[in-house]
């Protein structure tokens, strides 16, 4: 399986196809204030990087969701807009002062060292922020640039530099940060750290060595499995079962780990969701969540048993990323607090940015930052690659349209796996395409181009598929009107034109002229010239002719790629992408085909696209085009998530080959989209019955609930009201004074609401209103006991 760990852009090797093509004329499009493009470090030396992708065929319904979007964009999730956007700010402005001139983080006033530096830079890369943005303002040397000079020193007991001399938890920590920055292949070290920690690995499942120095131990304390494990798991590498076994086996009978410090069981949590192993239902998840909640504090934070202060920012921050790895959402409010936990954090703030106590420094303010982020960490883009080819692998069936068969293989190969190789349940991937290719290829040259696209990246290549599809996009081109298949299609110019590059054949001399016509007066270019409401000028089409153009072998230089470049800057939007999942793909790409760095085009408040289109993947793998969207709720989408997947990998259309490994899907963990109910609190006051059910998961959120009651006084059920949904609560106030009362909760997802080992569409909850709750005090909780309409058998929830 590939190593991921790469932030570096390079142009296409296309030497002696320097072009003097006319371009058309068009305006160039001013960047807005917030489309600022940082300059690099003064004292560091640009990070290269490859690239590529493809697309399903474009109908027109389709087209007209992708292409409406501008007078959408503001009701895009963006985290810059969130919650939190002010505090993470000021945090960073704090940073920004900690950083020494090596470019680490001093927490403590002794100078820089790798573990504050490394949590910064996870901290950051989760909120979507470039930690580039911290680079000093004399050296110009940042976190990334420091933590790479100790890497080795730092993960080994020293003067060694063997596996049996690593720090396992020191390596995956390093491993982490360097993956949440997205900065692959692995540094020049002379140590492959990856290959070290994975040989750590003990028939217990530990992962362990004998080093020791200090403090520091390679024993598999809690911290430093945990550790390990995300490591591996946040540079895209798969964690035996086994690893996560030894972890559950340290848990505590409270609940927690290590003496049951919400930090440590914080972090354990996590790392056992990052394995894809070990689902929120899971027992030992269970009893670490109530532990937690158990201990969390009246103002909404947590603390370890020993500190003394209201809230301890590191503890909540850990006790939040949890939560978030288990499927809550912020705000994360409770019945027990005045504030939600996030809330209590984020006011938790000092006047010069930091957060924390008496002890505040840029270790607490960093740890912060990732209880505010509303993500969980361990996403990286190299896990999410994998997660979301392995979704893409299960979407192989018998029945599977060759037109997705020939999406899932291209990413499957951009991502170094050869698609030969994915045979599920009978079904070869390729199969599919070889039998239908020549058809495919014929029926529109645009699908020709990406069967070429998709067959330039394999190796040893199909001699006899390749001469097959070359010949249907050469039978697409007319010479009188110098076009590929309609002259004003610019899906049918530049995939065309992409074919041809990807197979190694010339590209005719007009194609270039003809795909530049196209061109509109704002330096975009549309799907085609259609006269319709719909038909604008899109980012994914623009990032599609830029790579097409330079296929063609015009220089970056050349005026309409400056033009295409000025009118992606003006339609970045606050988070560094370009408002779903495929326009940000495909403009990514575009720029990296430029030769753009595309860490150089983030906003001033430091939101890079790199991150940004990461946004758009769920945990278990799969992509959404939008997360809020005017045309329906979050779906999984196989358009989106091929797309996402080559533009995650930092590979374009014009990537050259890479060899291809056979493919083993990864563990993607347990589907967010299936709701999770658990606790079911009455409180009864003034005539009103208060309903509070928590239920996590959902992430498509097309989950619903509604109840009804029964009075003594009521012959007949009441009708049903509509339970209101606040983040992780499903609440209703009904009208029921004291006395008996019974209620019918029923909960609908059409993904599935799980309830012990049972998941069906339908449960429903019949229950007693017990005397207690119009007794004041706090909301009172009852067991849960959920019926299943699908199997009609009851599962127990523990309250």
């Amino acid at each position: 399986m590939p190593v991921r760990l790469v932030r570096f852009t390079s142009r296409p090797n296309l030497e002696g196809k320097a072009s003097h093509l006319a371009s058309p004329s068009f305006s160039l499009p001013e960047a807005e204030p917030d489309r600022v493009l940082m300059p690099p470090p003064a004292a560091r030396n640009p990070r290269p990087l490859p690239a590529r992708l493809s697309r399903l065929p474009v109908c027109l319904s389709i087209a007209l969701l992708l292409l409406c979007l501008a007078a959408w964009a503001p009701l895009i999730r963006a985290q810059a807009d969130g919650p939190h956007a002010d505090t993470i700010a000021a945090t960073v402005d704090y940073l920004r002062q900690q950083v020494t001139p090596e470019g680490g983080l001093d927490a403590f006033g002794s100078g820089a060292d790798p573990s504050t530096t490394a949590r910064a830079i996870i901290a950051l890369g989760t909120a979507g922020i470039d930690p580039v943005v911290l680079s000093h303002p004399e050296s110009g040397l940042a976190p990334l640039d420091y933590l790479v000079s100790t890497l080795v020193t730092y993960t080994h007991e020293s003067p060694f530099e063997d596996s049996e001399h690593l720090f396992p938890g020191n390596a995956g920590l390093a491993l982490a940060a360097l993956a949440s920055a997205d900065l692959r292949p692995a540094p020049s070290t002379g140590v492959d750290l990856v290959e070290q920690l994975e040989a750590t690995l003990r028939p217990t499942g530990a992962y362990s060595t004998t080093a020791a120095s200090g403090f520091t131990t390679g024993e598999a304390l809690a911290s430093n499995q945990a550790w390990a494990m995300l490591g591996l798991a946040m540079a895209g590498r798969p964690v035996p079962a086994t690893a996560a076994s030894y972890l559950i086996g340290l848990q505590e009978p409270s609940g927690g780990w290590q003496d049951s410090d919400p930090d440590t069981t914080g972090l354990a949590v996590v790392a056992l969701m990052s394995t894809g192993h070990v689902a929120p239902t899971d027992p030992a998840i269970s009893r670490a969540r109530d532990m937690l909640w158990s201990t969390q504090l009246s103002g909404g934070g947590w603390r370890p048993a020993w500190d003394t202060e209201p809230i301890n920012v590191d503890s909540t921050a850990w006790a939040i990323q949890a939560m978030l790895a288990c499927g809550h959402q912020l705000p994360l409010a409770s019945h027990r607090t005045t504030l939600a936990a996030d809330e209590a954090l984020s006011a938790a703030q000092l006047p010069n940015g930091s957060l924390g106590g008496e002890f505040a420094s840029a270790y607490s303010t960093a740890e912060g930052i990732l209880g505010l982020s509303g993500v969980p960490f361990y996403l990286t883009p190299a896990l999410r690659v994998e997660r979301g080819l392995a979704w893409l692998a299960e979407q192989v069936s018998p029945d599977l349209a060759v037109s997705a068969a020939v999406d899932i293989a291209s990413a499957l190969a951009f991502s170094g796996y050869d698609p030969r190789s994915l045979d599920k349940s009978g079904v070869g991937l390729m199969h599919v395409i070889e039998a239908q290719a020549q058809d495919y290829a014929a029926a529109s040259v645009d699908q020709a181009g990406k069967v070429a696209v998709l067959l330039g990246q394999l190796e040893p290549a199909m001699a006899s598929m390749n001469a097959a599809v070359a010949a249907a996009i050469d039978a697409a081109w007319d010479p009188a009107v110098q076009a590929f298949g309609t002259i004003t299609n610019t899906y049918h110019q530049a995939y065309a034109i992409l074919g041809l590059h990807a197979l190694g054949e010339p590209v005719p001399d007009g194609a270039a002229t003809t795909l530049l016509s196209l061109q509109q007066a704002d330096g975009g270019w549309k799907y085609d010239l259609a006269e319709a409401e719909w038909n604008t000028t899109t980012p994914d089409n623009t990032g599609l002719a830029i790579q097409a153009l330079i296929a063609a072998g015009l220089d970056s230089a050349h005026p309409a790629i400056q033009g295409a470049l000025g009118y992606l800057r003006s339609t970045q939007d606050s988070e560094g992408g370009w408002s779903n999942a495929n326009a940000t793909a495909m403009a990514l790409q575009g720029l990296r085909s430029a030769g753009e760095e595309p860490g150089l085009w983030r906003t001033q408040a430091g939101y890079a696209p790199v991150f940004a289109i990461a946004r758009y993947g769920k945990a278990d793998g799969p992509a959404v085009w939008m997360w809020d969207s005017p045309w329906g709720g979050p779906e999984d989408s196989l358009l989106a998530t091929v797309q996402y997947i080559p533009a995650l990998d930092q590979r374009t259309l014009l990537s050259p080959p890479v060899p291809l490994a056979p493919y083993n899907p990864m563990p993607r963990g347990a589907d967010p989209d299936i709701l999770l109910p658990s606790t079911v609190r009455f409180w009864g006051r003034d005539g009103t019955l208060q309903v509070r059910l928590g239920a996590v998961g959902d992430s498509d959120g097309d989950a619903s609930a509604t109840i009804a009651w029964l009075r003594p006084d009521m012959s007949t059920w009441s009708e049903t009201v509509v339970l209101a949904r606040e983040a992780d609560v499903f609440a209703a106030d009904i009208p029921v004074d004291r006395g008996w009362c019974m209620v019918r909760i029923t909960l609908l997802d059409p993904d599935g609401v799980r309830s012990g080992e049972n998941t069906g569409q339908t449960v429903t909850l019949t229950s007693r209103v017990p005397v207690e709750a119009w007794l004041g005090g706090s909301p009172v909780p009852i067991p849960a006991r959920w019926v299943h309409r699908a199997w009609h058998r009851r599962a127990v929830e523990a309250p």
